[in-house]
């Protein structure tokens, strides 16, 4: 999967040094950054490296100069912007003029002027402002990952699991199951989140009903009453044939064609299937289970939509986005949605926001945002805070933002308490408050955010809304950022290691993390490790 960032940088590498510096202030602040530092001249595989890197941004910075308007490369780069959409915020590092490619597009834009020395400092801290408003934390997607562990039965495959469960406790019974027969079944199980030692346990032939019933009953708490039914049906057609090729007591024989009945009625499946079902010869019965197949398929295929329940549906839509199959995800999800389904309706405000399956649309993205939050839904009471901050389908609002960033954030959603950090730390629609951000960036760290752990990581190597600074915690978290593979943080660890900050100094132990930033196309890191190098030859 690609990764996120929040800012694309455009530059020419002969302005290197006071970019690289102003990057790595950035960065500092917890903000994502793609830059090329070795050269974009490097072939046309780059050329596909760019234009995604630029398509995974929220924020374009243009750092204009002589150099870098006479630049062919960052001219297409602009070009790719304006095409992709993107949010472009120029940066003049001198007075000359933009190059006349992009000159019609960036003419009209408000810049950061870096050209007067004197106001550069007052010119940076506004950028990093307006950046806070329109990037959002990406270091999670706005929409959490769900449970999406245990299969989505069809009605079809509910019918089959009675039947070869029943198959297998009744092979069970008699002791003609091999040890492959229980591994297969027990993963089964396992993976329909059922527990395959509290079903078999002590299985035997008074225990096989209650046991199977208590199986299917499970089913339908996970799947819906359909799937109920349909493992009903099928348990109970293994255990009618039984019962007529056994001639058991017609007491037997009558109960279980009782239990076919309701299944099939509950199933939608005709009166005279029934009949034939519980009436049929033993020679009828293999005819007669392919005939039961296919009716729950075609029922399945042309009532499914409208009988499955609200959770059914929802679970649907979860299994078709996972897959990638976003127009269907946002069909199951709008079904469960309009019956008032908070998390459908968040992921349906997320599946508008991003034009997935659906025409984008920012105004759509946040009438289903605000549907699920107003239920309760952290996630989407945090979408809904990066729509308010940013402008997006709603008139921007950074007070409001907070707002509902803060209610997230008491739920516990560390994505929300990310961004509760970022405000405070730069203001933005609550006071400045560096002890705040402290406080909200440590509940999403210790609850594994790796950005918040990188941030916090800062907060302590710097001592910023703290007593003082402690290198030895930010060491900490930083470690906790760089197992989760965040470059970033993979940096400042090595260079922690390196220079015996917060730790005892431990060279090996630094290149270890450097590589592994540099491996992910960190400058930074990649210079440090030139520079180890050459202080050993």
């Amino acid at each position: 999967m690609d990764s996120r960032y929040n800012i694309f940088v455009s530059y020419s590498r002969k302005n290197s040094e006071l970019v690289l510096a102003i990057v790595k202030q950035l960065q500092e602040k917890g903000f994502t950054v793609w830059i090329d530092k070795d050269g974009i001249e490097s072939g046309d595989a780059f050329k596909t490296v760019i234009v995604r890197a630029i398509k995974m941004s929220d924020v374009f910075l243009f750092f204009s100069s002589k150099e870098a308007n006479d630049s062919p490369w960052t001219v297409k780069e602009v070009n790719t912007a304006v095409h992709l959409k993107k949010t472009i915020i120029p940066i003049r590092m001198d007075d000359s003029d933009y190059n006349d490619s992009v000159l019609f597009d960036l003419v009209g834009l408000d810049y950061v002027d870096l050209t007067n020395e004197e106001k550069a400092g007052a010119a940076l801290n506004k950028l990093i402002n307006t950046l806070f408003s329109k990037t959002t934390p990406i270091e999670v997607s706005n929409i959490e990952s769900k449970d999406t562990t245990k299969k989505t039965l069809s009605n079809v495959e509910g019918f089959e699991v009675g039947y070869d469960l029943t198959v297998y406790v009744i092979h069970k019974l008699r002791g003609q199951t091999l040890p492959k027969d229980d591994a297969m079944i027990e993963k089964e199980l396992s993976l329909l989140g059922i527990n395959p030692d509290l079903l078999l346990a002590n299985l035997n032939a008074e225990t096989m009903i209650p046991q199977l019933s208590e199986c299917a009953i499970k089913l339908g708490r996970l799947y819906g009453k359909q799937i109920e039914n349909s493992v009903c049906l099928g348990a109970l057609f293994v255990l009618s044939v039984i019962a007529k090729r056994s001639n058991i007591s017609e007491e037997f024989g009558h109960s279980y064609d009782k239990g076919i009945i309701s299944a099939c009625s509950q199933l939608g499946i005709a009166d005279g299937v029934i009949n034939r079902l519980i009436s049929g010869s033993d020679d009828e019965m293999e005819s007669m289970l392919e005939e039961l197949k296919n009716l729950l398929t075609i029922k399945q295929t042309d009532n499914v939509k409208e009988s499955l329940s609200i959770e059914d549906c929802y679970n649907n839509g979860v299994s078709c986005y996972e897959s990638e199959n976003y127009t269907e995800a946002a069909d199951w999800f709008l079904k469960a949605a309009n019956k008032g389904h908070a998390s459908s309706q968040c992921y349906l405000g997320y599946l508008y926001a991003h034009g997935l399956g659906v025409k984008m649309s920012d105004e759509d993205a946040v009438s289903w945002y605000k549907k699920a939050a107003e239920q309760g839904d952290s996630l989407a009471q945090n979408n809904l805070g990066s729509m308010c901050r940013e402008g997006r389908g709603v008139q921007k609002n950074v007070e409001e933002a907070a707002r509902w960033f803060r209610i997230a954030a008491s739920q516990g959603s560390k994505l929300a308490q990310y961004n509760l950090a970022i405000m405070y730390l730069a203001g933005s629609g609550v006071p400045q408050d560096e002890a705040e951000a402290v406080k909200w960036y440590r509940e999403a760290a210790e609850q594994g955010l790796s950005q918040a752990q990188y941030s916090l990581g800062n907060m302590y190597r710097t001592g910023s809304g703290l007593k003082e600074k402690d290198e030895s915690e930010a060491v900490k978290w930083f470690k906790k950022a760089a197992e989760q593979g965040l470059a970033d943080a993979q940096h400042n660890l090595g260079y922690m290691y390196y220079n015996g900050c917060g730790t005892k100094r431990d060279v090996d132990e630094a290149v270890y993390w450097l590589k592994k930033a540099a491996a992910q196309g960190h400058y930074d890191a990649k210079s440090a490790l030139k520079m180890i190098q050459n202080m050993k030859s």
